[in-house]
């Protein structure tokens, strides 16, 4: 069989376990986000493979995702303690 022709020539492939551990979340939401389809990946008898293209386009926007909720409490712990101080 040549190899050149199949999906997973030449690129590396990831477990479930894998791919949790690289996005660091956990394995219940990785199998949540394959069944809706939110990654991108291809099954393999009852394995699941995701390529680590997919990988790296999906860790981006978890990455810009925590940014932002990272930012949005401290604007919101920020203006609590702002509100607070005003009652003073």
């Amino acid at each position: 069989m040549n190899t050149q022709h199949t999906p997973l020539a030449g690129r590396k492939v990831f477990t479930i376990q894998e791919v949790a551990a690289y996005l660091k979340i956990y394995k219940s939401k990785i199998h949540y986000l394959v069944s809706q389809k939110k990654i991108p990946h291809l099954k393999v008898g009852r394995n699941v493979m995701i390529t680590l293209d997919h990988l790296t386009t999906k860790r981006k926007s978890l990455n810009a995702a925590r940014l932002f909720l990272y930012w949005y409490l401290i604007y919101r712990a920020l203006s609590i303690y702002l509100r607070w101080l005003t009652t003073l």
